[in-house]
């Protein structure tokens, strides 16, 4: 009886250990920088890492990229994976590497003669994917877009792109002019200046027939002709007429479209939930869109309702319980109340990612 409660204890603390390092490979990072230096707070705004890093990236999949730079009788770079406490986890021989997708990551190797290649590695620092590629993007839907060059004749060579699996196979020979990544199963690729969607077998679902598109989201992605952009199913088939100026991907089952000037929100029928035009506008996150109106920043939820009123000169979207604002007096991370929880100062300043919204994880 002794040793079965043992061995039952001792499965208990095993799962519990699990279960916290599960957790705590969730946690959300925020990246900011301090007298030149980057670290990263939590949600709460408590500096979780200590600012010590010479740039600063997003978390993904448990992991953060960060490139250490060192002069010695030649220019040398190292690449290490940080975990969520700041613990260097993944040390390689690479000079850059991109966020964990789908337990893998490219990364560049380093070379004296500017022939840098990009191959893949996994969550423990080993060679998945030898570098080969000129270019190589993350993996979804257990495809990777990856680019060669190819010799036409002794003067003139051509770029392609194609797609890999996880294993490093060829699944979609090299034929593209450019490609995106896969979503909801399909994948938009450019031929000739033309663009269409692609199957994970490489087979073409919706033709060349558009001259710019967006990704899959809720079913329905945002297809461009001539200027007049609609929405499309994943059989081609037009769901949104539009026409709208512009298009953006759906997000909380919402999206924005630009018409005479002013951005609205319309749900996947095409139907706006709510009449109110914005001058500008950010996708939905977590229930919640950052929207310009008489040049100040404030927050909408779903139903159109000001959650945080309007009183930022710049506002980012939420992403993972934080966003980044700043007012008049003040700039840092709000939470979802619209209360400030790290704030910058002279020498004290956050980093954001870019204005579509990406952030970290």
């Amino acid at each position: 009886m002794r040793r079965s409660g043992q061995i039952y204890l001792l499965v208990v603390v095993i799962g519990m250990c699990l279960r916290f390092n599960w957790a705590e490979a969730q946690t959300p990072r925020f990246p900011i920088e301090v007298n030149g230096k980057f670290g990263y707070i939590d949600s709460w705004g408590r500096v979780a890492i200590p600012p010590v890093y010479s740039k600063g990236s997003q978390f993904s999949e448990g992991y953060c990229k960060e490139v250490f730079v060192s002069f010695y009788w030649w220019f040398y770079r190292h690449l290490t994976y940080i975990d969520p406490k700041g613990d260097s986890t993944i040390n390689t021989d690479y000079v850059d590497g991109g966020n964990f997708s789908e337990g893998l990551t490219r990364v560049r190797n380093a070379t004296f003669l500017g022939s840098e290649k990009w191959g893949y590695i996994d969550t423990t620092g080993h060679e998945i994917i030898e570098p080969q590629y000129l270019e190589a993007g993350d993996f979804h839907d257990g495809r990777a877009r990856v680019m060669k060059r190819f010799s036409i004749n002794l003067f003139n060579d051509v770029e392609k792109f194609g797609y890999i699996d996880r294993s490093g196979r060829l699944v979609v020979n090299y034929i593209y002019d450019s490609a995106g990544d896969f979503s909801g199963g399909l994948a938009n690729v450019t031929l000739n200046g033309k663009r269409g969607f692609i199957d994970t077998t490489g087979k073409m679902i919706i033709g060349l027939d558009y001259d710019r598109v967006g990704s899959f989201s809720g079913g329905l992605a945002a297809v461009d002709v001539a200027g007049n952009w609609k929405y499309v199913n994943t059989k081609g088939e037009t769901v949104i007429p539009g026409p709208f100026v512009n298009a953006r991907e759906f997000h909380d089952g919402l999206a924005l479209v630009e018409r005479e000037g002013t951005w609205r929100f319309i749900d996947t029928t095409g139907a706006q939930p709510f009449d109110i035009r914005f001058e500008n506008a950010l996708f939905f996150s977590s229930g919640l869109a950052a929207v310009e109106a008489d040049g100040l920043w404030g927050y909408i939820d779903t139903h159109g309702n000001f959650v945080i009123k309007p009183r930022f000169i710049d506002a980012d979207s939420f992403i993972g319980g934080l966003a980044r604002a700043e007012d008049a007096v003040e700039k840092g991370y709000i939470n979802r109340s619209g209360r400030f929880v790290w704030r910058s100062h002279d020498n004290l300043k956050e980093i954001s990612e870019n204005r579509d919204g990406y952030g970290v994880k």
